[in-house]
C-alpha cells in the first residue's frame, strides 16, 4: 500500500497544537500557578509538589492503557478533542472555590493537558512520512518555542494590573486558538480495527506495557541509560517546575524580574536546538548530553551560591542563560541516545519505556522536594542539593555508557 503524503495544511496544523501545548505548560504550569499559589495564596513547595507528584502518578498508570486504546479504536482525535476540552474549560475556572479547589483543578487541567499529548504525539503519523518523520516532529519542537514567548508575554503584559487570574483565563484562550486548527484540518485515515470489549482493550494494554517492561533484561546498555534518563529526569523536571518559586522565595526576585529572564532562557534556546543537533551528528550524542547535564550541574551550583554563599542575585540572569543553552542541548540529544540504543524493530518499544522513565522522573522528583523542602523543613537549598546528586550520578553513568550503534545493541534473549 503506497504512504500517504500529508498536505502543508494538516502538517501546519499539527505543528499549531504543539504552540498550544507549549502555551499551557510554560504559562499555567511554569510560570503563573506557582506564583500565583505562593504569593497570592499563601502556599508554599508542598502544596504544588505533591499536586504535581500525585497529577503525574495518575498519568503514569493511565497513558499506556489511553495510548493503546487509541491505536487499537484508531480514533485519536476525537479523544485528544475532550482532553483539550476539558483542560481549556477547567483552566478558565482554576481560581474557584479557594486554594485547595484550586489546586484540584489545576491537577484536573494538567492531567488531561499531559493525556492529551499521548493521542497528539500518535498524530504524527498521519502528518509525516518516513522519509520526513524526523524532520516534521523537530519543526513541531521548534515552532513550539513560539509558545514559550506567548505565555510569558501574556504574563508580563497582564499579571501586574489584572494578577495570574487573568493569565490563566487568556492562556486558556491561546490554548483553543492555535489547538483548533487540528480539528479543523487534519483527518485520520480509516483505521483496520476489530470489535473489542473495554476489557479486551485493557488487556491488550497490559500485554503490550509487559512488552515494554521485558525489553529491560534483553539490553542491558538501555537498563543503564534508561537509569540515568530517570536520575537527570529527577534534575531537570523538578528544577524547571520549582524554578520560579525558588527565583521567589529564595532568590528575593520579583515577578516581572522572574518573567524577563525566563524571556532570556527562551531565547537562547532556540537557536542552541540546532547548534546542539549539528554537534550530536558529529560527535555522538553522548557527549552531547553529557555537556548538556554539565551544564545543569553548573546553573544549580550558582543557584545554590546565591542564597548560601550570598552571592549577587544579578547571577540568577546566568542560571536563566545557561538553562536555555542546557535544555536545549539535554533534549536535542536524548531522543538519538535512545535510539542509538535500538534495532529498528524495538523503536515503538523503546520509546514507550523512555515516556514511561520521564514520567515516573517527575512523580519522584516533585515529591522529593517537597518532603525535603517543607515537609522535612531543610528548605529550598536543600532540595537543589538532592537534584545535584541526581545529575552527577547520571553524568557518572553516561560516562561508563558510551554510545553504542543500533546495530551492535544486545540480540533479545531466547
Amino acid at each position: 500500500m503506497e504512504e500517504r503524503k500529508p498536505g502543508p495544511v494538516a502538517v501546519a496544523s499539527w505543528v499549531s497544537y504543539d504552540i498550544a501545548n507549549t502555551v499551557f505548560w510554560v504559562g499555567v504550569v511554569g510560570l503563573a500557578f506557582p506564583l500565583w499559589l505562593t504569593n497570592d495564596q499563601g502556599g508554599d513547595d508542598a502544596m504544588f509538589g505533591y499536586t504535581m507528584s500525585a497529577t503525574m502518578a495518575v498519568v503514569l498508570v493511565v497513558s499506556p492503557f489511553c495510548g493503546s486504546y487509541s491505536d487499537q479504536t484508531g480514533r485519536r482525535i476525537p479523544l485528544l478533542l475532550a482532553t483539550t476540552l476539558l483542560c481549556i474549560a477547567v483552566t478558565l475556572v482554576i481560581d474557584t472555590g479557594g486554594t485547595l479547589m484550586s489546586l484540584g483543578l489545576f491537577a484536573l487541567a494538567l492531567w488531561s493537558m499531559e493525556l492529551g499529548t499521548v493521542f497528539y504525539n500518535s498524530l504524527l503519523t498521519e502528518v509525516s512520512t518516513l522519509a520526513n518523520r524526523g524532520f516534521v516532529a523537530g519543526m513541531g519542537v521548534g515552532i513550539g518555542y513560539l509558545g514559550s514567548f506567548l505565555a510569558v508575554g501574556t504574563a508580563l503584559l497582564v499579571s501586574d494590573r489584572w494578577g495570574y487570574v487573568a493569565v490563566f483565563r487568556i492562556i486558556a484562550v491561546l490554548f483553543l486558538l492555535f489547538a483548533l486548527p487540528i480539528f479543523l484540518f487534519l483527518r485520520e485515515r480509516a483505521a483496520d480495527v476489530r470489535p473489542a470489549t473495554v476489557l479486551e482493550r485493557a488487556g491488550e494494554a497490559w500485554r503490550q506495557l509487559s512488552s515494554n517492561l521485558r525489553s529491560l533484561g534483553r539490553f542491558p546498555g538501555l537498563r543503564t541509560y534508561l537509569l540515568s534518563r530517570f536520575l537527570f529526569g529527577i534534575g531537570i523536571s523538578t528544577g524547571t517546575g520549582f524554578a520560579v518559586i525558588y527565583a521567589s522565595d529564595t532568590i528575593g526576585l520579583t515577578d516581572r524580574e522572574i518573567q524577563v529572564v525566563m524571556v532570556a532562557g527562551i531565547s537562547v534556546a532556540i537557536p542552541c536546538s540546532l547548534l546542539w543537533g549539528r554537534l550530536v551528528d558529529r560527535i555522538g550524542a553522548s557527549a552531547v548530553l553529557v555537556a548538556g547535564l554539565l551544564g545543569w550541574v553548573v546553573l544549580l551550583l550558582i543557584a545554590l551560591a546565591i542564597p548560601v554563599l550570598s552571592w549577587t542575585t544579578n547571577l540568577w540572569w546566568a542560571v536563566g542563560i545557561l538553562t536555555g543553552l542546557s535544555i536545549s542541548c539535554v533534549f536535542t540529544a536524548d531522543r538519538p541516545m535512545i535510539m542509538s540504543f535500538s534495532p529498528p524493530e524495538y523503536v515503538g518499544e523503546f520509546f514507550g519505556l523512555h515516556g514511561m522513565v520521564g514520567k515516573l522522573a517527575r512523580v519522584i522528583g516533585y515529591f522529593m522536594w517537597a518532603v525535603i523542602s517543607v515537609t522535612l523543613g531543610f528548605g529550598q537549598p536543600a532540595a537543589v542539593v538532592s537534584l545535584l546528586v541526581c545529575l552527577v550520578l547520571a553524568c557518572v553513568l553516561l560516562t561508563r555508557l558510551g554510545t553504542p550503534a543500533p546495530a551492535l545493541a544486545a540480540e533479545p534473549a531466547e
